[in-house]
This record gives structure tokens, sequence and C-alpha cells, in this order.
């Protein structure tokens, strides 16, 4: 009988590649053999860490990084995994940054060669993560979801979810060769500053799409930043949503020009930031042909309450 080993390796890596995950760890489990090529295995990963299973819930619904699930960036399936810490470790902040991020530390230290695309959701990330993603050097779409405001845990407090402190974890993820190859990026709820950013993006001249929700330190030396970023003509998809600062205003708009190869703009849950105005740039400006406005429109007339039909007709 023919060694399933006996095959070449780009053809088992072929076949390994469609397996589910749950099959793909059982197989790796075999045998050291097995395990290597399971861990090459694995392009693409979504992987959520949460303190219980309506957060995960709530998360993974409300996050506007799930619009980046469909990216084509890689043509081999997405793997998904939703980890709930375990109870004992629940009722602490400090224990379930621990269990997260010692978690996220192993598995992407274990496929970072392999991986293309990640997605992970964590409520902060360590230092240890941090360097463990460095190592993964092939990525292609990186989408960290630092949680939601949503989410609350008995010993956080309220306030926490809208804390704007930069944080010095994102310093390393700058160095030349570190994440060199990306096309794609979406940060949530991320402390990083504009410097920190402006050197990722420095490093990735070819990325095409860039999603930023809730960054509360990118303000307006972002958009200068910006305007001047090598990369700006590749750029495709510009995504800054969630900024309630006040620097956010209509000045930002004129820096839009300077990148004239995107077709998908949002400003959404930008309140500084008016419907018209925006609109008006687009008619007369950018011509964007995917935009998104700033604000939601008010679809009901101020006061009113809409009825369903049936109610009425029952009464």
């Amino acid at each position: 009988m023919a060694n399933i080993y006996s095959l070449p390796p780009e053809l088992l890596l072929q076949i390994l590649s469609r397996l589910d995950l749950q099959s793909l760890l059982t197989f790796g489990r075999s045998s050291r053999t097995a395990n290597e090529f399971a861990s090459a295995s694995v392009h693409s990963l979504f992987l959520g860490i949460y303190p219980s299973r309506i957060a995960s819930i709530i998360s993974q619904l409300w996050s506007p990084s799930a619009e980046t699930a469909g990216s084509d960036t890689d043509e081999h399936p997405s793997y998904s995994a939703a980890v709930i810490v375990p109870r004992s470790l629940r009722e602490s902040r400090g224990g379930v940054l621990t269990f997260q991020n010692r978690l996220a530390e192993s598995v992407i230290l274990r496929y970072a060669h392999a991986l293309r695309n990640l997605q992970l959701a964590v409520w902060e990330l360590s230092e240890s993560t941090a360097s463990a993603l460095i190592k993964a050097a092939n990525l292609r779409s990186v989408d960290l979801r630092l949680d939601h405001p949503h989410i609350r845990h008995q010993k956080s407090e309220r306030s926490r979810w809208h804390q704007v402190e930069g944080g010095t974890v994102w310093n390393a993820f700058g160095d030349e060769g570190v994440w060199g190859r990306l096309e794609a990026l979406s940060l949530e709820r991320s402390d990083i500053t504009a410097w920190q950013l402006g050197r990722i993006l420095q490093e990735n001249k070819c990325l095409r799409e860039l999603r930023l929700h809730e960054c509360g330190n990118l303000v307006k030396d972002f958009w200068e930043m910006m305007e001047h970023w090598e990369g700006r003509d590749t750029l495709e998809v510009l995504h800054f949503t969630g900024s309630t600062s006040a620097e956010i205003d209509e000045d930002v708009l004129q820096h839009i020009s300077a990148f004239v190869h995107l077709r998908s703009l949002s400003f959404r849950q930008c309140p500084k930031l008016d419907n018209a105005i925006v609109k008006r740039w687009n008619n007369d400006v950018w011509h964007i042909p995917q935009l998104v406005l700033p604000q939601l429109p008010n679809i009901l007339h101020p006061g009113s309450i809409e009825v369903d039909p049936a109610y009425i007709a029952s009464r």
C-alpha cells in the first residue's frame, strides 16, 4: 500500500488545504511529519479568544472588520476558531489578557511561515504576541480586532473601551523587513499613532486596502502623513470609521484627492463630518464609486414611531 508521504509535497499540501480545521489538527497529531505538513497548510486563519460565549457572538456580529472576510488576497480556504477563556481565568482582567496572549502567541508561532491572511480578536496585544506576529513575514492580509466596546467584564471599567493611550507595542512593526508584503491591513480599536502606522505603511507600498475603526490616536497628522505616503497610488480601499475626534472635520477631506485609484471610501460613524459636504466632495472632486457617508440617514420624521400595519388592523 502506498504511503501518503510518497506523494509530492506540493500535492499533499493541496489535499490538506481542503480539510476542515478539526480534521487538519487530527491529522497533525498522527506524527511529527504530519504535524509539519499540517502546519504548512494553514494559509488563512481567524482566531478569536473571548471571555464568554456571548462575547464571541457579539464581537463577530458587530465588528466592521467582518467585511474583510471576503478578501481575495488568498485562494485557500479560511480556518476559523473561536476560543472561550476557561472559567477559572475569567474572574480577573489580567487572567483574561494572559490567556489570550499566550494562546495567540502559540498559535501564530506554529503557523507563522505558512500564514498569508490572519484575523485576530483579543483584548490587547502583548509584547510577546507582537513578536510572534512579526515572525509571520509572509502575511498578505492582517486584521487585528482589539475587541468591542459593547463587551463588558466585571473587572474592567466601562471607560477602558474608550481610552486613547499610545502603546509602544506597535513600534517594532515598522522595522525594516517586517510585514513587507501586506496587501490589506485592518485595525480595530487600536491605540496606534500616526507615526507608528506611517512606519508600517512605508514598508508596505503595495497595500491595496486599509481599514481603521475607532483608532483614536489617528487625527489630522495621520491624514497629512497619508497624503505624502509613497504607496498612495496603489490604495483602492480606505475605510476610516468610528472616529469621534473633533480634529476629524471637513479639513481632512482635502487629503483624499491624493488617492487617485480609490474605489471604496468610508467615513461611517465620524460625527464631525457632514454627509452633504462629503457627498459634494465626491461628486465634484473624487468620483469614488463606493462611498459610505459618515452618518446614517434618518428615514423617519423626528418624533415619529413606526408601527406594524398588521397591528393597527387587528385593533
